[in-house]
């Protein structure tokens, strides 16, 4: 029943199921590509080793929003927003992590996943690149080619685990 659906969406816990880092970005005042450094690369890193320790109920955190809503959410000034707000934000700060993108995924392997896109500059939302990035990831479906890996760590017997890789809104988690 409804009720029951609703009720297994609340105990649902998102749990990380790995990252990965590119070896260039775009400047965010050029449009061109330059080699990250070996230090961005480093804390793009570190910020994704960091976050495995993190889950997230339906509803709550950027991969539980986004997983909830089912809409792309595009977060600005996460290194330095309230724990409330972005959980992971002393991670953030430590290594320079400034703005996320979270898409949802719709997988007929594993029902929805949650891919969160991290950036070491602060980015005004773009909605040409969150429609490619959507296109991009759809484009992967009904297969995807990236290896989807997850411990299933339960704490208790009632909770699901609903893995997350690393509503349409802009938020501004400085405010």
């Amino acid at each position: 029943s409804g009720s029951n659906n609703n009720n297994n969406q609340e105990q649902n816990r998102l749990t990380f199921a790995g990252c990965a880092t590119a070896d260039s970005k775009l400047q965010p005042t050029e449009s061109r590509v330059v080699p990250l450094t070996s230090k961005e690369q480093y804390d793009l890193l570190s910020f994704g080793d960091y976050s495995q320790r993190f889950s997230f109920k339906v509803g709550s955190g950027l991969p539980g929003r986004v997983f909830s809503s089912g809409g792309a959410s595009w977060e600005q000034g996460i290194g330095s927003a309230p724990q409330s707000l972005f959980e992971r934000g002393g991670g953030a700060k430590q290594w320079g992590i400034e703005t996320a993108l979270g898409i949802p995924v719709t997988s007929p392997n594993v029902g929805r996943v949650v891919v969160v896109f991290y950036s070491i500059h602060d980015r005004p939302r773009d909605e040409q690149l969150v429609g490619r990035m959507r296109d991009e990831l759809s484009r992967l479906i009904p297969i995807p080619r990236w290896k989807l890996v997850v411990d299933v760590g339960v704490d208790a017997p009632t909770t699901n685990v609903v893995p997350v890789v690393n509503d349409t809104r802009e938020t501004d988690l400085r405010k």
